[in-house]
């Protein structure tokens, strides 16, 4: 198991900067992990003056498409200034329960630290997807207040962006050829574009009255002229490949026997 350990990059913040600082690490070579990877990662931020006006509500962890099976390890540190209360994990995130449980965290007031000195960190595991997303990975700190005067904000920390190691299935690309000769010689008989990394595929010819004359959603399935004369005909493809980029491509190809 890998072991991950934070580089804390702002991302966006609502109105202003959080009451406290957040200490984190990263191994700056450590910039894509393989298919199935399970990784240790810990998040620690040290303070939050917010007193009793802004409490810390939650700890939410926000994952990239390539990552699954999210796992807590441990709950972050109780810094109440009493201690009726305990960190729930719900949703994906580390919520405070203040008082007896009721396993119903939105109800209760936050956590809260008068003096800003209180440590929290939480480690989880989570695990790389077999597929070809990002590996993005961002942290969200919630806090409220006890009544409709007290402004407090919530903050979205993007704390690592990297990547599935890209193989064979992930590399994209698509090839038109420009030219076949459908006369049975079983040589360049089928007009076919070339695809790899191709999720979602729409291939249509037209002759020249712009009458579609053969389609298909198999890339695997090409044209074999339909008995057409020779000529040049137009072809659209529409295509998504796995890193959800979707591309339209009009041109011409030569049917020669």
């Amino acid at each position: 198991m890998n072991k991950l350990i934070f580089l804390l990059l702002p991302l966006f913040s609502y109105n202003q900067s959080p009451i406290g600082i957040e200490t984190s690490y990263l191994d700056p070579d450590k910039t894509s992990y393989p298919k199935g990877e399970k990784v240790l990662a810990c998040y620690q931020m040290e303070g939050w003056a917010g007193g009793s006006t802004c409490k810390l509500e939650s700890l939410e962890v926000e994952l990239g498409e390539g990552w699954e099976n999210l796992t807590p390890l441990n709950p972050p540190q109780n810094c109440s200034i009493t201690t009726e209360g305990d960190w729930v994990w719900v949703n994906n995130g580390w919520h405070f329960e203040f008082g007896p449980s009721n396993n119903n965290p939105s109800d209760d007031i936050g956590d809260w630290d008068f003096f800003g000195d209180c440590i929290r960190s939480f480690c989880f595991e989570i695990q790389v997807k077999d597929s070809c997303e990002e590996l993005d990975l961002s942290i969200i700190i919630t806090s409220r207040g006890d009544n409709i005067n007290s402004i407090c904000n919530s903050y979205h920390y993007l704390l690592y962006s990297g990547h599935i190691e890209i193989g064979p299935e992930c590399e994209v690309g698509l090839y038109i050829p420009n030219s076949f000769t459908p006369n049975g010689d079983e040589s360049n008989d089928i007009f076919k574009p070339l695809g790899q990394g191709i999720e979602k595929f729409n291939l249509e010819i037209y002759n020249r009255w712009n009458e579609i004359i053969f389609e298909t959603n198999n890339i695997n399935e090409g044209w074999n002229g339909n008995n057409s004369p020779v000529g040049v005909y137009l072809y659209k493809v529409l295509y998504t490949n796995v890193l959800g980029e979707t591309h339209q491509i009009y041109g011409h190809i030569n049917l020669i026997k």
